[in-house]
Parts: structure tokens; sequence; C-alpha cells
């Protein structure tokens, strides 16, 4: 037998334009830090289509990464001072 919600309980519904604007400007604004440029610069490269160049382009080195996460999320009594 199917389980059904109960009365009143409706599905999951598509999110809301406003919602996903605001995730689109969070992802704009992730992008800018990342590339050292404000938000709005970050829209316009998405928008062109250069965006992804550019984010190749600062790919880091594999090692150089994995150091940096390890400094965000260790705890800092296991991370061996270089």
């Amino acid at each position: 037998m199917k389980q059904r919600p109960e009365p009143g309980v409706e599905y999951a519904a598509f999110p809301t334009a406003e919602y996903a604007a605001a995730r689109n400007w969070e992802a704009c604004e992730s992008l800018g830090k990342f590339l050292g440029r404000p938000a709005i610069e970050a829209r316009s490269l998405l928008a062109s289509g250069t965006a992804g160049p550019e984010i190749r382009s600062r790919r880091a080195d594999p090692a150089v990464a994995r150091r940096l996460l390890e400094k965000r999320y260790l705890d800092p009594s296991l991370i061996r001072s270089q």
C-alpha cells in the first residue's frame, strides 16, 4: 500500500522565483570572491560565457588546495607547522 501524506500536507514544490534569484546572486558573489572581482562583473562573465576559461586558468595545484582545506577544517593541533 502506498503511503500518502496526512491531510493538509503537500509535497515539496519547486523553488520560488525569489529563492532562485537569491541563490543565483549568492553564486555570483562566490564566483566574484574567487576571481577577485565584484559580483556584478562575475555575473556578466557568466552571461557572456567567458567565466569558464578564467576559472580554469586559476585552478590551484591539488597539493596546495589540500593544504588550504586542511587548515580550514582540521583541528589545529593535528596540522604540522610548515
